[in-house]
């Protein structure tokens, strides 16, 4: 969702009320065990969470792929709009599929998808932590568990990660809905908590994707991306007002990211998708209010 325009911006907020909120908040998370479906049972199945993330089995990779969409939770052309979606994502086989504002409703279809059961493990195949909505990750890497972390929120947001072993080492991806509109406040508390679960343990490979809910351009931006993370768009199409303007992925702003942090693989692409309508028959509906977007990040020799 876009911020309104007499929305606070960061200069605005006050960093001992963001400490406070922090001091006071108390996160909790939990394991859910990651879920495959079984073709000779014809049915999705929990799959063991791993002791640790180097008892999955390891994958070899040179280039690592993402897809992220808000794939928007309105009932109109509900279930055009997701087959639309289905259709982009199938196409490109990324590695991971981040996705938000996901509904019961809409895991109800992705979990029939044929290429979803073929390749994919899911955190959730039955929509129990996207009630009445929320994030959900489709990997098609061996994934040791995922994770879903409480944020600072008066929406429900979290903050779902998976782990798993990349060139024999821990990478973790993840995927958040921060909170929207006039909320600066949090959305920097939201981040503050994120960033360093993602580099528990010394893991020196992450990624976090999804709807940010500030603009590139709003003056949110510099004091909430880490300066240890590439922001993928303007790393890969540069800063010039052309890509400032092809970059946007709601209405008027650049909303929707994808940052990595890694000491070997850095952006190579980053493109917008469901830039289309879903069909001439209906030219004004698109497969979400959002733009999604799909990235490589390439892995650089030493």
């Amino acid at each position: 969702m876009a911020a309104t325009a007499d929305a606070p911006t960061c200069s605005s907020i006050d960093l001992a009320e963001c400490k406070a909120l922090l001091s006071d908040f108390r996160s909790k998370e939990r394991t859910v065990p990651a879920m495959r479906f079984n073709a000779e049972k014809l049915q999705w199945e929990l799959v063991d969470p791993a002791p640790q993330p180097d008892a999955v089995p390891n994958t070899n990779l040179d280039q690592i792929s993402f897809v992220t969409f808000n794939v928007w939770f309105s009932n109109a052309f509900f279930e055009q709009r997701a087959e639309a979606l289905f259709r982009i994502v199938d196409s490109l086989h990324p590695h991971f599929v981040c996705l938000q504002e996901v509904t019961p409703r809409f895991v109800a279809l992705l979990r029939e998808q044929e290429w979803v059961q073929r390749d994919y493990y899911c955190s959730d195949a039955i929509g129990t932590t996207v009630n009445p909505y929320g994030v959900l990750m489709l990997s098609r890497l061996p994934v040791s568990r995922f994770v879903l972390h409480t944020l600072p929120t008066n929406m429900g947001r979290k903050l779902l990660v998976a782990e798993t072993m990349v060139n024999g080492e821990l990478f973790r991806v993840s995927t958040v809905h921060l909170e929207s509109l006039q909320n600066p406040l949090y959305r920097k508390a939201q981040l503050g908590l994120i960033y360093p679960i993602l580099s528990r343990g010394g893991c020196k490979h992450s990624a976090v994707m999804g709807d940010f809910n500030f603009c590139s351009e709003s003056t949110e931006n510099p004091t909430n991306i880490k300066n240890d993370y590439l922001d993928m768009w303007p790393t890969v199409h540069g800063l010039s007002e052309e890509a400032i303007e092809e970059g946007k992925t709601r209405v008027d702003h650049r909303l929707d990211r994808i940052l990595v942090r890694s000491p070997s693989f850095k952006p190579s692409s980053i493109r917008k998708l469901g830039t289309e309508p879903i069909s001439d028959a209906t030219p004004h509906v698109f497969p979400s209010d959002h733009f999604g977007l799909f990235a490589t990040a390439t892995r650089q020799q030493p």
